[in-house]
């Protein structure tokens, strides 16, 4: 068993939900200050008046978009009271908000009739995934793996006995047929699946991990606005650093694993696969008017969450898109015609100043790994080699160099 800490650096906006969204009753927001506050509820009701928590309950208890519309009234007007008063341990987290999101919110808190049956669920924020005990975002190890997952899937797509989708797709497509051929395991035995042997944790923020509320809109590659509605999420803000380990077994005796993954394989996937996506998306950002984000020099790309676009979840070769036009008519296609991107605006005229979603940067810590009391297939203590994997290697005019050490 091999353990390799590792690091990520956001690069553009990064969305990673679970569903959940904030409940009227679990945030205010502050329209001088601009943030969304995040309320510590048992404190919040500690700090209320008998008769304002009479009135707090009592809205609570109707069940009318009418009463939410007050509910949400009545909890920043007692939170931005209890604010003046100097009183803010009821308030667990702050999180950055734009000009359109508190346009957006103030307009909703005055909506009635036909119009609030219209637009009240349109404001409805996600949250990205995040620890309940300290309050800070993270980044789940079951993104990182799923992203690696599909980028070692590319690099070994020559092992598929298809030569399209159209392999795939009769009566109807099964991608995990595909993958099971890439990987070389049989099709629902997952315990020989190498992937099986692969580990990623849970990456916590180094330091503090600030977030923001933004728009996702969709665009069409031609620049135009396309037809997908936007949401509004949080996410996780670039510059942000999260640091995680990854780590790799060694195979037990009759697994049957036909070619486990190595981490040098998984540096190598990640940069023949995300850097070809990473140029190809980037320059079709430049050719709308957006604006990609910059990486800087010495780690792997890498990308996660929500709207992470079609070709980067993906096997090359062998995508089978769903492009929905006018009317409900649908297509097929091996690229996707829309982007989604990150706006501080729901409804914008041109492409300038959106951002992708999804993209960081991998770094190897260059950490001593952690190496356990690994036993061979005779069931024997094996000996533990030191070994160097240069990673300058891995490109024709390498930038950095990551040198990953194993004892």
């Amino acid at each position: 068993m091999r353990s390799y800490r590792v690091r990520l650096k956001v690069v553009s906006p990064l969305h990673v939900g679970t569903g959940e969204v904030f409940e009227p009753t679990e945030f205010f927001i502050h329209p001088v200050q601009k943030y969304l506050g995040v309320l510590d509820f048992e404190r919040f009701i500690e700090h209320l008046s008998a008769r304002e928590l009479k009135a707090f309950f009592f809205l609570c208890q109707q069940g009318t978009l009418e009463s939410l519309i007050k509910l949400y009234q009545l909890v920043e007007g007692l939170s931005l009271s209890l604010l003046k008063q100097g009183i803010e341990d009821f308030v667990v987290r702050r999180i950055n908000l734009g000009e359109g999101v508190i346009s957006h919110y103030n307009k909703v808190k005055n909506l009635k009739g036909e119009s609030l049956k219209k637009e009240f669920n349109k404001f409805t924020i996600y949250r990205t995934f995040f620890s309940p005990n300290e309050e800070t975002p993270l980044i789940p190890g079951s993104a990182i793996k799923g992203a690696i997952r599909t980028a070692v899937l590319n690099r070994r797509r020559n092992k598929a006995r298809g030569r399209s989708w159209k392999d795939y797709c009769r009566p109807r497509c099964d991608s995990k047929q595909l993958e099971s051929e890439i990987l070389e395991y049989p099709r629902n035995r997952f315990h020989q699946d190498p992937f099986r042997l692969v580990k990623v944790s849970d990456f916590k923020p180094v330091g503090p991990a600030g977030t923001k509320v933004v728009y996702a809109v969709n665009r069409k590659k031609s620049g135009a606005a396309a037809r997908g509605p936007y949401q509004i999420l949080e996410v996780i803000e670039p510059g942000m650093v999260f640091e995680g380990q990854i780590t790799i077994l060694s195979p037990e005796k009759g697994a049957k694993i036909a070619h486990p993954v190595t981490f040098q394989e998984i540096c190598e996937a990640l940069n023949s696969f995300y850097s070809r996506e990473r140029d190809r998306e980037f320059e079709e950002l430049k050719n709308m008017g957006a604006s990609p984000p910059i990486f800087s020099n010495g780690g792997y790309p890498l990308r996660i969450g929500r709207h992470s676009g079609a070709e980067c979840v993906t096997i090359e070769g062998f995508r089978h898109i769903l492009i929905r036009g006018p009317k409900g008519q649908k297509t097929f296609k091996d690229h996707a015609t829309t982007i989604w991107l990150a706006s501080d605006f729901p409804h914008v005229k041109g492409a300038h100043g959106l951002k992708p979603f999804g993209w960081v940067a991998f770094y190897e810590t260059g950490g001593q790994s952690k190496v356990a009391d690994e036993r061979s297939s005779d069931g024997k203590k094996s000996q533990k080699k030191s070994e160097q994997v240069d990673v300058t290697k891995l490109t024709k005019n390498p930038r950095f160099k990551l040198v990953v050490r194993k004892k």
